[in-house]
């Protein structure tokens, strides 16, 4: 996979990469059932990247996230 170009690019990795890893933390509680199959290793490779560069979640990262992959029906 090809790591994301520019610093908008990161910030939008970043946010999905946070909002993916929540899911799937609710799920291994059993808060959550169903939707995508996340690469928890992926996900935290992004954010260790973008720390490194300064780049953190957006503040309503999960909330803008979620409502844009309901809209996709991707959960």
């Amino acid at each position: 996979m090809k790591d994301p170009v520019t610093p908008a690019d990161w910030r939008q990795a970043v946010d999905l990469a946070t909002t993916l890893l929540a899911i799937e933390s609710s799920r291994r509680y059993g808060l959550v059932e169903g939707g995508p199959v996340i690469n928890v290793g992926r996900c935290e490779e992004i954010l260790a990247k973008a720390a490194e560069m300064g780049i953190v979640a957006s503040p309503d990262a999960i909330e803008r996230t979620m409502v844009q992959l309901r809209a996709e029906g991707v959960v």
